[in-house]
Parts: structure tokens; C-alpha cells; sequence
């Protein structure tokens, strides 16, 4: 059985000033829960190896290095699976938390059914605000859109970000952690949400838990925007097919072939050629994935639940009986 306490994981990559801003405010906010606790850093084949930095500033940090670059879902999973603690914060290098981020948050977790709990996210540089998020299906698509706490009131959202995602590493590892499908980066914190409330467990936003982002140029340092656009679209064709219902499976291999048809008539034919690629080398993995999971809820359950929460969202498990299922309409 796990020990009580909290482990954070920070997946590093290049970015030794960040860590260096960042690591103080992270053993505040630890400090003041009372738990016992411990900080990991996983880093991902890095130029930069913050071991010297974490030698002489920060010799209680553990320190995890990975011979080659995994991406950043792997990266997670590893330093996850060496966590000693019940509860663990993953957490980007570039963000900052506030001296009582946990308070809210950690009270949810002795509900059985919670696994992951996210803060307000605020831009240094734009002052926008992440918070919660609400599923909706357009065009057949799996989509979602933000939503606003009343007076500061925990509330459930569709997912948590994986940049500040507190998270119960029971269910993380019953869950099977990061898909690496979704390498290099984007949409894994998504579809690991997504798979939580599909088995029954739970997802919430903490408007009282503060952190700060300062932009990181990592990912656009190494990849070209192309690329990085690339990624998020053939990830976001993963996603939706992982998660269509089996109606909508069937629209989504008429769509895909249609889309790859267009792509021949379009300027940007050779951007939407590689991404398509990319996409059905995956496509036998998919399968697999789809063929292997069996979840309590389908996606539909979920967006349901979702479009009949109570203002204050305060509510009751998800539950929907049969004759709901029987009710709903397909024709996303």
C-alpha cells in the first residue's frame, strides 16, 4: 500500500532556468500540507542536465535521467512508477504554484472515486485563465469548451491538464498512465481524462489552486511550427477514434478518406499528407487499444452526464440506466 504524502514529477526538458525559478514555490506549497512528500525530476535526455543545479541548490531533489527522448508521456510514466507517495503532482518546469495550492485539492481524494484534480492556470504573458471544460460533440467530433466556477466552487471538468495535474497514482497506474500513441506531445492529458471518467472515476478544477505559466519555447525551439501542428492534428484524429462510439467509428473511416481525397485539391496538401501518414501508422495500434479496453461508460454516458450537471456542480456519481442509453440519439 502506498504511503500518504505527495511525490512531485516535474518532466524536464532543456529548461534549467525554469526549474530554477520554479523548484522554491513547489517546496513552499509542499511544506505547508503537512504530508510527507518528495520532488522528481525526470529528465528527458536533456543538453542541458540539471544535475549539477540540483547538487548544489537542490541535493533533496531525485533526479531521473533518460538515455534517449521518450517524449513526454513516457517520461511520465516512469518517474510515476518510482513515486513512493499516494498522491502525485505532475508538473511542467514553467509553472509556478502558490503557497496553498494543495489545500483545495487534497480533500477531494478521500472520495474513492476521484483521480485527478487541476488549478486555475493563469498566462504571465496573456493573463488568460484555464480552468474547467465541458464535452460536446460536433461534426461527430469529440470537442469541448470552457466553463467558469460560481464563487470559487470546486467543480467537475471533462479533463485536467497535464501540467498541473494532481492525480491518485493507484488509479493512474490502473488506468495504464500516458497512451504513448500520442508521441511526441499533445492530447495525452485528454485521453487520459477521458479514460478516467469512462471507468467511473472523477475529474475536478480547483479555482482556489493558483499557478502561473510562463511561456516555455522548448517545444517550438525543436520542432517547427508545421510540425508541431502536425502532431496536434494526427493526435486529435487518435483521440476521436479511441473514443467515437461504434456508429460514429463507421462516419469517422468515411470522413478520413474523404479528408485524405481533399487533400489533393488543397495548397496545403503536403501538411495534411504527412499528418493522415502518421495517423494509419497508428492505426493498427488503435485498434488494438480499442479492441483491449473495456470501460463502465461510453463517451456518449460521459457528454450526457456532462449536459445535465446542476448549476452548482454538486452532484451525485455518474449514473445512467439503460433507458437513458436507449433514448439518446447517435446522429452526432
Amino acid at each position: 500500500m502506498l504511503k500518504e504524502g505527495i511525490s512531485v514529477i516535474i518532466p524536464y526538458y532543456n529548461g534549467i532556468n525554469l526549474l530554477k525559478k520554479n523548484l522554491p514555490s513547489i517546496f513552499q506549497a509542499l511544506i505547508n500540507t503537512g504530508l510527507e512528500y518528495e520532488v522528481i525530476v525526470s529528465d528527458d535526455a536533456s543538453q542541458d542536465s540539471p544535475n549539477q543545479l540540483l547538487e548544489k541548490l537542490f541535493p533533496s531533489v531525485i533526479l531521473l535521467t533518460n538515455k534517449e527522448n521518450l517524449g513526454f508521456g513516457k517520461n511520465v510514466n516512469i518517474a510515476i512508477e518510482k513515486a513512493k507517495f499516494s498522491l502525485v503532482l505532475i508538473l511542467n518546469s514553467d509553472i509556478k504554484i502558490d503557497e496553498h495550492y494543495f489545500n483545495d485539492q487534497i480533500p477531494l481524494f478521500k472520495k474513492s472515486d476521484t483521480f485527478s484534480v487541476g488549478g486555475k492556470i493563469i498566462d504571465q504573458s496573456t493573463q488568460n485563465i484555464e480552468a474547467g471544460w465541458k464535452p460536446y460533440i460536433r461534426h461527430g467530433k469529440i470537442r469541448w469548451s470552457a466553463i467558469t466556477s460560481k464563487n470559487n466552487q470546486l467543480i467537475e471538468t471533462f479533463y485536467v491538464c497535464g501540467g498541473n495535474a494532481l492525480v491518485s497514482k493507484d488509479i493512474f497506474m490502473k488506468l495504464g498512465g500516458f497512451l504513448e500513441i500520442y508521441k511526441p506531445f499533445y492530447l495525452e492529458d485528454v485521453d487520459l481524462s477521458i479514460r478516467a471518467w469512462r471507468s467511473g472515476y472523477k475529474c475536478y478544477y480547483s479555482p482556489n489552486s493558483i499557478c502561473h505559466h510562463e511561456k516555455s519555447s522548448t517545444i517550438e525551439s525543436y520542432y517547427t511550427k508545421g510540425e508541431i501542428n502536425i502532431s496536434y492534428n494526427k493526435n486529435f484524429l487518435v483521440l476521436n477514434y479511441l473514443h467515437s462510439s461504434s456508429v460514429n467509428i463507421i462516419l469517422w473511416k468515411i470522413r478520413i478518406a474523404l479528408q485524405r481525397l481533399l487533400t489533393l485539391f488543397r495548397l496545403n496538401r503536403k501538411f495534411n499528407r504527412v499528418f493522415f501518414n502518421r495517423f494509419y501508422v497508428e492505426i493498427d495500434a488503435i485498434k488494438k487499444i480499442r479492441k483491449s479496453t473495456h470501460y463502465q461508460y461510453d463517451i456518449d454516458s460521459v457528454i450526457y452526464y456532462f449536459n445535465n450537471l446542476e448549476e452548482t456542480n454538486n452532484h451525485s456519481p455518474l449514473k445512467i440506466n439503460s433507458d437513458d442509453n436507449k433514448n439518446r440519439s447517435h446522429t452526432n
